[in-house]
């Protein structure tokens, strides 16, 4: 182990159907699944482009076939381990030795992520390093909640913990600060630091619901999938969207029929986000 917390024997894991396999682990860890050594990740302060440009941290670029690997491999660990727990069995040091160091990989081939999003923050008279801090954090909760079988890469789903994380920071600071002595400024409820991190949410959760609609991850209809598309200007050139009636004239539909299976496709769309982030 390295600097990060051990694993309770009475964890929880993402159940994944082939765990059903006995043998799944010699599965997973075959000759013929390549997942490349990751080294600790080393943050060097200070993290300034115009510094250090030599420095400046990098995720570790797994595939998504690498990626899903580790992910199984920590979750099929932490169910022997488990098992091992309840049944008193022997071998629960080596599935917890397993997991540790499993999920060890996945967090230092994601640690780069954290200064990255705690940039953004540099508006903020929080520390870079409490930001660090809190970012690590927030890598190690998403680890244990992600689900890879869902399609996401795993950065998505954490640079928006990440995120949030940051965002709570930032709001307990701002009422810290106006808890203080000095004279009250109304207009630091809505800082420019609170408006950034609101910003970059937006555009987050916009990428993921792009890539649920051409993934078709929520099993949207096709002419769901169609009226959400151009409604919103997903993937027109110049990002124009579509009025219920234009859409309703194009497909032969009333305004109404147009905005009810638009809300029907968004609600699947919320449902699966929900689902994604365990919410």
């Amino acid at each position: 182990m390295n600097n990060l917390e051990g694993i309770s024997q009475s964890t929880e894991y993402v159940w994944h159907d082939n765990f059903r396999n006995r043998n799944y682990w010699q599965t997973l860890t075959s000759p013929d699944i390549s997942v490349p050594d990751i080294p600790p990740f080393q943050l060097q302060i200070p993290i300034k482009d115009e510094d250090h440009p030599a420095r400046k941290p990098r995720p570790v670029n797994l595939t998504a076939d690498q990626e899903k690997t580790l992910f199984l491999r920590y979750n099929y660990a932490k169910y022997m381990l488990d098992k091992a727990s309840k049944n008193g069995r022997k071998d629960m040091a080596l599935w917890q030795a397993r997991a540790e160091d499993t999920r060890d990989k996945i967090v230092h081939a994601n640690l780069a992520l954290v200064p990255a999003m705690a940039k953004r923050m540099r508006s903020t008279d929080i520390e870079f390093t409490e930001l660090v801090s809190e970012g690590h954090m927030a890598i190690l909760r998403a680890v244990e909640k992600f689900d890879v079988s869902r399609g996401f890469k795993f950065s998505t789903y954490a640079c928006r913990s990440i995120l949030k994380s940051f965002s709570r920071m930032a709001e307990k600071n701002a009422r810290d600060h106006a808890k203080m002595p000095v004279p009250y400024d109304s207009s630091f409820d809505r800082s420019d630091h609170l408006e950034q991190v609101r910003e970059d949410t937006r555009r987050d959760y916009e990428y993921t619901v792009r890539e649920i609609v051409y993934r078709n991850l929520a099993g949207l209809s096709k002419l769901e999938r169609g009226i959400i598309t151009r409604r919103f200007g997903f993937y027109s050139k110049d990002g124009k969207t579509a009025t219920l009636r234009d859409l309703g004239k194009s497909i032969g539909l009333s305004n109404e029929r147009v905005r009810q299976v638009q809300n029907v496709g968004l609600a699947k769309i919320r449902k699966y986000m929900g689902k994604m982030l365990g919410m």
